[in-house]
Order: structure tokens, then sequence, then C-alpha cells
């Protein structure tokens, strides 16, 4: 398949490990200094000397990296407006294919006339999966591929295709649920969650939701009328946004936010499916902070419900943060947990 134009170049081996810094370098793409520029879901340790930050915005939805970014110096929103129309926008990709997607329709509604886009993205990312999309519409793209990735830009044309199928219109699931594109378990109520939702008695009391996501857990746990409250501390926009529609109850409090910063409580039940993995390996630390915060935040009587996949090793870290700790039940592929009475002494 044609792949427009490509471009095949040799490092050396003092370039910098940047594909945009080498097409800068290499003069393919001209100097960006002086543009007006919106970059899309870029890494926290971006290259800042490429642009001028005063003119430069940035799109950040996932909160940790969000507030890296703005530690930076940076002007950082979770999401654009039409009055943001730039230069040129830098697309970063996600690890999902809809919602690099939909990232690069906004560049192209934020763009001025002619103006350019950027798409950088490693191969891990399915980088070459965009591209081909792309060339389907698109005409006059170039790219490279250096440092197990692609950087991929063409200017804004005159009369813009229909790509209107990349924009991120809700998914709509039994049960009267919606998702968006590209966040987790978007197509469906993940099966983890759904054991933990029948699994947890009633509840009652201040409750808090680690990693609520699009909230299914959370309206499950709103069935109590015993329960006073339930704060939804979710880090990805996205998922906050379509949990506020899944939610209707005043008891309800979404919190775009990090679990491992957050201060709230103290809760008399914290509910869980944490997040395993952020790239495509899995990473167990990331459950084991989310219960390390969990217990900080609970009453003295307070209790945690997790699930997690059943070869995560969480038992260790829930012995040492509660007095009383077990394994409620095992099912396809899935565990869930139980601890309650959190220790003084954090392990």
């Amino acid at each position: 398949m044609h792949y427009g134009k490509r471009i095949e170049l040799k490092l050396s081996p003092k370039t910098t490990q940047s594909r945009l810094a080498f097409a800068l370098e290499r003069g393919h793409i001209e100097s960006l200094k002086d543009k007006h520029l919106l970059l899309l879901n870029p890494p926290t340790n971006i290259n800042l000397s490429l642009f001028s930050k005063s003119h430069t915005k940035v799109q950040q939805s996932f909160f940790p990296a969000y507030t890296k970014l703005v530690e930076r110096g940076l002007s950082v929103s979770p999401v654009f407006s039409e009055k943001d129309l730039s230069e040129v926008c830098i697309v970063h990709c996600t690890r999902s294919k809809m919602g690099t997607l939909n990232l690069i329709y906004q560049a192209i509604k934020l763009l001025k006339p002619s103006g350019l886009v950027i798409i950088d993205g490693m191969k891990t990312t399915g980088i070459e999966s965009v591209l081909k999309e792309l060339l389907i519409p698109f005409n006059q793209l170039r790219n490279i591929s250096k440092y197990h990735g692609k950087l991929i830009w063409f200017h804004k044309p005159t009369m813009e295709p229909n790509i209107e199928k990349w924009a991120s219109i809700p998914n709509k699931l039994k049960g009267g649920y919606i998702t968006f594109p590209g966040i987790f378990s978007s197509k469906g109520i993940d099966q983890g969650s759904l054991l933990l939702a029948q699994s947890i008695p009633l509840l009652s009391g201040k409750i808090a939701d680690f990693g609520s996501g699009w909230g299914f857990l959370s309206k499950h746990v709103l069935e109590s009328p015993a329960v006073s409250s339930v704060d939804l501390i979710e880090a990805d926009y996205s998922s906050v946004m379509a949990s506020k529609k899944n939610i209707q109850d005043d008891r309800a409090n979404f919190i775009w936010g990090d679990v491992n910063n957050f201060n709230g409580g103290p809760y008399d039940t914290i509910v869980s499916n944490p997040p395993f993995h952020i790239s495509r390996n899995a990473n167990p630390d990331l459950g084991i902070s989310f219960i390390k915060a969990a217990k900080l935040l609970l009453k003295p009587g307070g209790s945690l419900w997790i699930v997690a996949n059943r070869g995560l090793p969480y038992e260790k870290t829930m012995k040492e943060s509660f007095k009383q700790a077990e394994e409620i039940i095992s099912k396809g592929g899935f565990k869930i947990l139980l601890g309650v009475k959190p220790s003084r002494i954090c392990k």
C-alpha cells in the first residue's frame, strides 16, 4: 500500500532521539519558534525548546500528566474550545486508535486555513494503522520513520474531507450507559467491575470509588439508600464526563484527579477496580499504590473492596495495610479482595 511521500534519512550519533526535533533540524518542517501551537496529548517530558512557551497551549486529559505539564509552566486544559484556533497542531498518539483519530479530528477543526498538522507516535501506539487511515481522506502526507515510531505531517486542505466518523460520538451500552471511544471498557461493562458489583453487600455512609471510570460501579453502590455520598475519583477526563451522564444522583461527587495525591475522606468504604497498566505492559505497582492510598483515607473501622486480575500480587500489600485481609471470591480470571480496619503504620 502506498504510504505517501516517505523520507529515509540516517541519524548522526549526536542527534536527539525526538522525531520532531529530527525533522526540524533537517529542515523538513519549518521552525515552530514563532508559531502559535496547540499540543494534544503530549508526554510530560516533551522537549519545550522546540516551541515558544508563550505561544503554546496544551490539551492533556490524563490528570497526573496534566499536573506535571502545569508544573513545567505550560498553559494546560483537559479540552480545547473553538476559540483556540492555531497555526500548528501537534497530536501525540494515544493507545487507542479511535482516541488518536479523534484528536486528529479536533486538530483539523482547531487549525486556521492551511495550518499544519503533525502527528507523532510509536509503533506500539498503532501509528502505522493511523497512517493508513489518514491516507484515505488526505493526500500530500509526508512522514519519517525513526526511533521505533513515525512522524506524519500535512497542511489542512482548503476543502476539508468528511471525517465526522472520527468525532467522539458516545457509545450507547445496554442499561442506558454511555461511554466515549478510547476510554477504559468503552464497548461494554468490564467483567471485573461486574463481579465486584455482584460481590459487595449494600453499603452505607461515605463511599469513594478509586479509578471510577465511566461510573458503572458507583451507580451500583448508589442503589443503597444508606449511602450518604460517593466520591468518584478518576484520572481520565473523558471518563469523568461519561460518568456525569451515567449517574443522575445528588449524592455523587465527580472528581477529576489522581488517587495517589487525593486528600478526601475519611471514608466508611472504598471500592476500586484499579488500573494495572498505562503502557502495554502490566504494572502491579499501580494497584498497590491504590491500596496504600485507600488505607490512609479510610476510617479506623473502614473497608476496601478491590477487584484484580487473578495473577496480580496484591495480597501482601493488603495484609500489610489492613488488620483483616482476605480473598472473597475468585472467578473468571478475577479475584475480589477485602481489607477491613486499616493498619495505623503504613508499610
